[in-house]
């Protein structure tokens, strides 16, 4: 303190100011496993951070790895997330999975072969053929346009008859990629065999045990692995003392309508979103799912494009179909958007004539299944209804609470926004059955509940509480607050009437002849 003469005295602290904290920052999780070209200090089990170019994904993570196709996936839809990795290393014992093209004959006149393995977007080959060229003159040039495409997470050989693709990464995990070829060319004939033979996939058992304290709100799932260790780290995320933990995990099956049916309901969790397609391999042209898109990348795509909704203040007009202006935007508004319609970037075409039907597609949605395919005039990829794969509760009962994503994405924002402000505004309060004293920090029965109808207008102006006199009243009206002044705590019960989605209309439209 200064020895000068200063009067009056005046102090003057500073605080902070009260305003009210938004949702924590997003964290993705992926899972992949690496590759011999992976940098040499990322290893099995590893928990990292994935950066934001090809080349860095590359050079961490091998570039002809699984784990880097997921992370290139997530990256070319949303860079701004922030991202990480369990990497994990192929099982000594495992097998990779192949698939073959077979050719015959001479070409009688020029054409174009299309081949495409894995993605359509990113591995599709164009090949011109010349009268005269035979089954090795094409196979070259197909060995010549994959080796020229450069980073790709299968290798390609050929005996000049016969082509093999072969899967980098062993493991069951390229055992439903996708393979194609489009175009004829006179005098040539090809057969194709879908991926196969991938077996034994890593160790699961301590795979998340590193990362039991980090929130991720998005996690990818490889389609070929057990759910039983994802289903044993995510559930109990849900509901945790004092923290929130709660997040989504996607995965991508390839099965038939029975058996994902099946496959859904032994999931049966509100943490899990599965989309699914229809395995085609009765057809000459096209083995695997019926996208021409490996399962995983579809996952890691709409993982990336969820939490691209969530950035606040982020550009999102590439996929959202609306066109109101604040949902050009990312922010937490963006969990109550119907997911439906949203345009899926990079997903390749459907197989024609195949896919679910629309009645299949509705019984997909009562079984806890989540659908995507091209819009209805074929130029593009959307998504169809999101849901998750919640459908029983624990006594067995149907139960809807959890059905659709946007419903549980909406009640988790609810409470994670009522938690953090909570926990902010009565970061050091007393806690009277009495009265506030007028400039000192105290929680009262009337003061926590003024609170709780305030956060619930907050909630309604970012569009995830219903909003207007009658959904006030009947918050207010249905609200709880007890205090127990010998525990030390404030006992708080609500009922919040959250946003919906606008998902069906019906009604009638009847003929007259009448116009007075």
């Amino acid at each position: 303190m200064s020895n000068a003469i200063s009067a009056p005295r005046v102090t003057l602290d500073l605080i902070r100011t009260g305003a009210k904290v938004g949702l924590e920052d997003q964290r993705g999780l992926l899972v992949g496993q690496i590759s011999a070209n992976a940098a040499a200090d990322v290893t099995d089990g590893m928990y990292i951070e994935i950066p934001r170019t090809v080349e860095e994904i590359n050079e961490l993570l091998g570039y002809d790895s699984h784990a880097a196709l997921l992370a290139r996936s997530y990256r070319e839809v949303n860079e701004y997330t922030n991202l990480n990795m369990l990497v994990l290393e192929d099982d000594g014992a495992a097998t990779k999975g192949a698939a073959t093209i077979s050719f015959a004959g001479a070409a009688t006149r020029d054409g174009t072969l299309s081949v495409t393995v894995v993605s359509e977007y990113h591995y599709t080959f164009e090949l011109e053929i010349v009268t005269g060229e035979d089954a090795q003159d094409v196979l070259d040039k197909l060995q010549a346009a994959v080796t020229a495409r450069g980073a790709a997470p299968f290798t390609f050989a050929h005996d000049n008859t016969t082509g093999t693709f072969t899967a980098v990464n062993a493991g069951s995990i390229s055992n439903n990629w996708p393979i194609k070829i489009e175009g004829r060319v006179p005098g040539l004939t090809y057969t194709l065999t879908g991926f196969t033979g991938g077996a034994t996939d890593p160790d699961l058992t301590t795979l998340f045990d590193e990362v039991s304290d980090i929130r991720f709100q998005g996690t990818v799932w490889p389609e070929s692995y057990s759910t039983a260790a994802l289903k044993n780290f995510i559930d109990p995320r849900k509901n945790v003392d004092n923290d929130i933990k709660d997040g989504q995990a996607f995965l991508t099956l390839t099965e038939n309508l029975v058996t994902a049916k099946t496959t859904s309901l032994g999931i049966n969790s509100s943490e899990i979103t599965a989309f699914v397609n229809e395995p085609v391999n009765d057809l000459d042209f096209w083995k695997g799912p019926d996208t021409a898109t490996a399962p995983d990348m579809i996952s890691a795509y709409f993982a990336a494009v969820r939490a691209l909704r969530i950035e606040d203040g982020v550009s999102v007009s590439d996929y959202v179909s609306t066109t109101a202006p604040a949902d050009q935007f990312g922010g937490a508004h963006m969990h109550s958007l119907p997911y439906f319609n949203t345009p899926i970037r990079f997903i390749g075409s459907k197989c024609p004539g195949r896919g679910f039907s629309g009645a299949e597609q509705l019984e997909l949605e009562q079984a806890g299944l989540s659908v995507f395919g091209r819009n209805r005039s074929n130029t593009g990829s959307i998504l169809g209804q999101v849901v998750t794969t919640w459908q029983k509760d624990s006594a067995g009962n149907d139960d809807e609470t959890w059905k659709y994503l946007n419903w549980r994405d909406t009640h988790g924002a609810i409470r994670e926004y009522c938690v953090l402000n909570n926990r902010k505004r009565w970061a050091q309060s007393r806690l009277s059955p009495g009265n506030a004293v007028a400039g000192h920090d105290m929680a009262t029965e009337a003061n926590v509940r003024a609170y709780q109808i305030e956060l619930f207008g907050d909630l309604g102006d970012l569009v995830l509480a219903v909003k207007g006199p009658e959904a006030r009243r009947y918050f207010e009206d249905n609200l709880v607050v007890t205090l127990e002044p010998d525990k030390r705590r404030v006992n708080i019960y609500s009922k919040v009437p959250m946003m919906s989605q606008l998902g069906e209309i019906i009604g009638t439209v009847q003929y007259t002849f009448d116009t007075a």
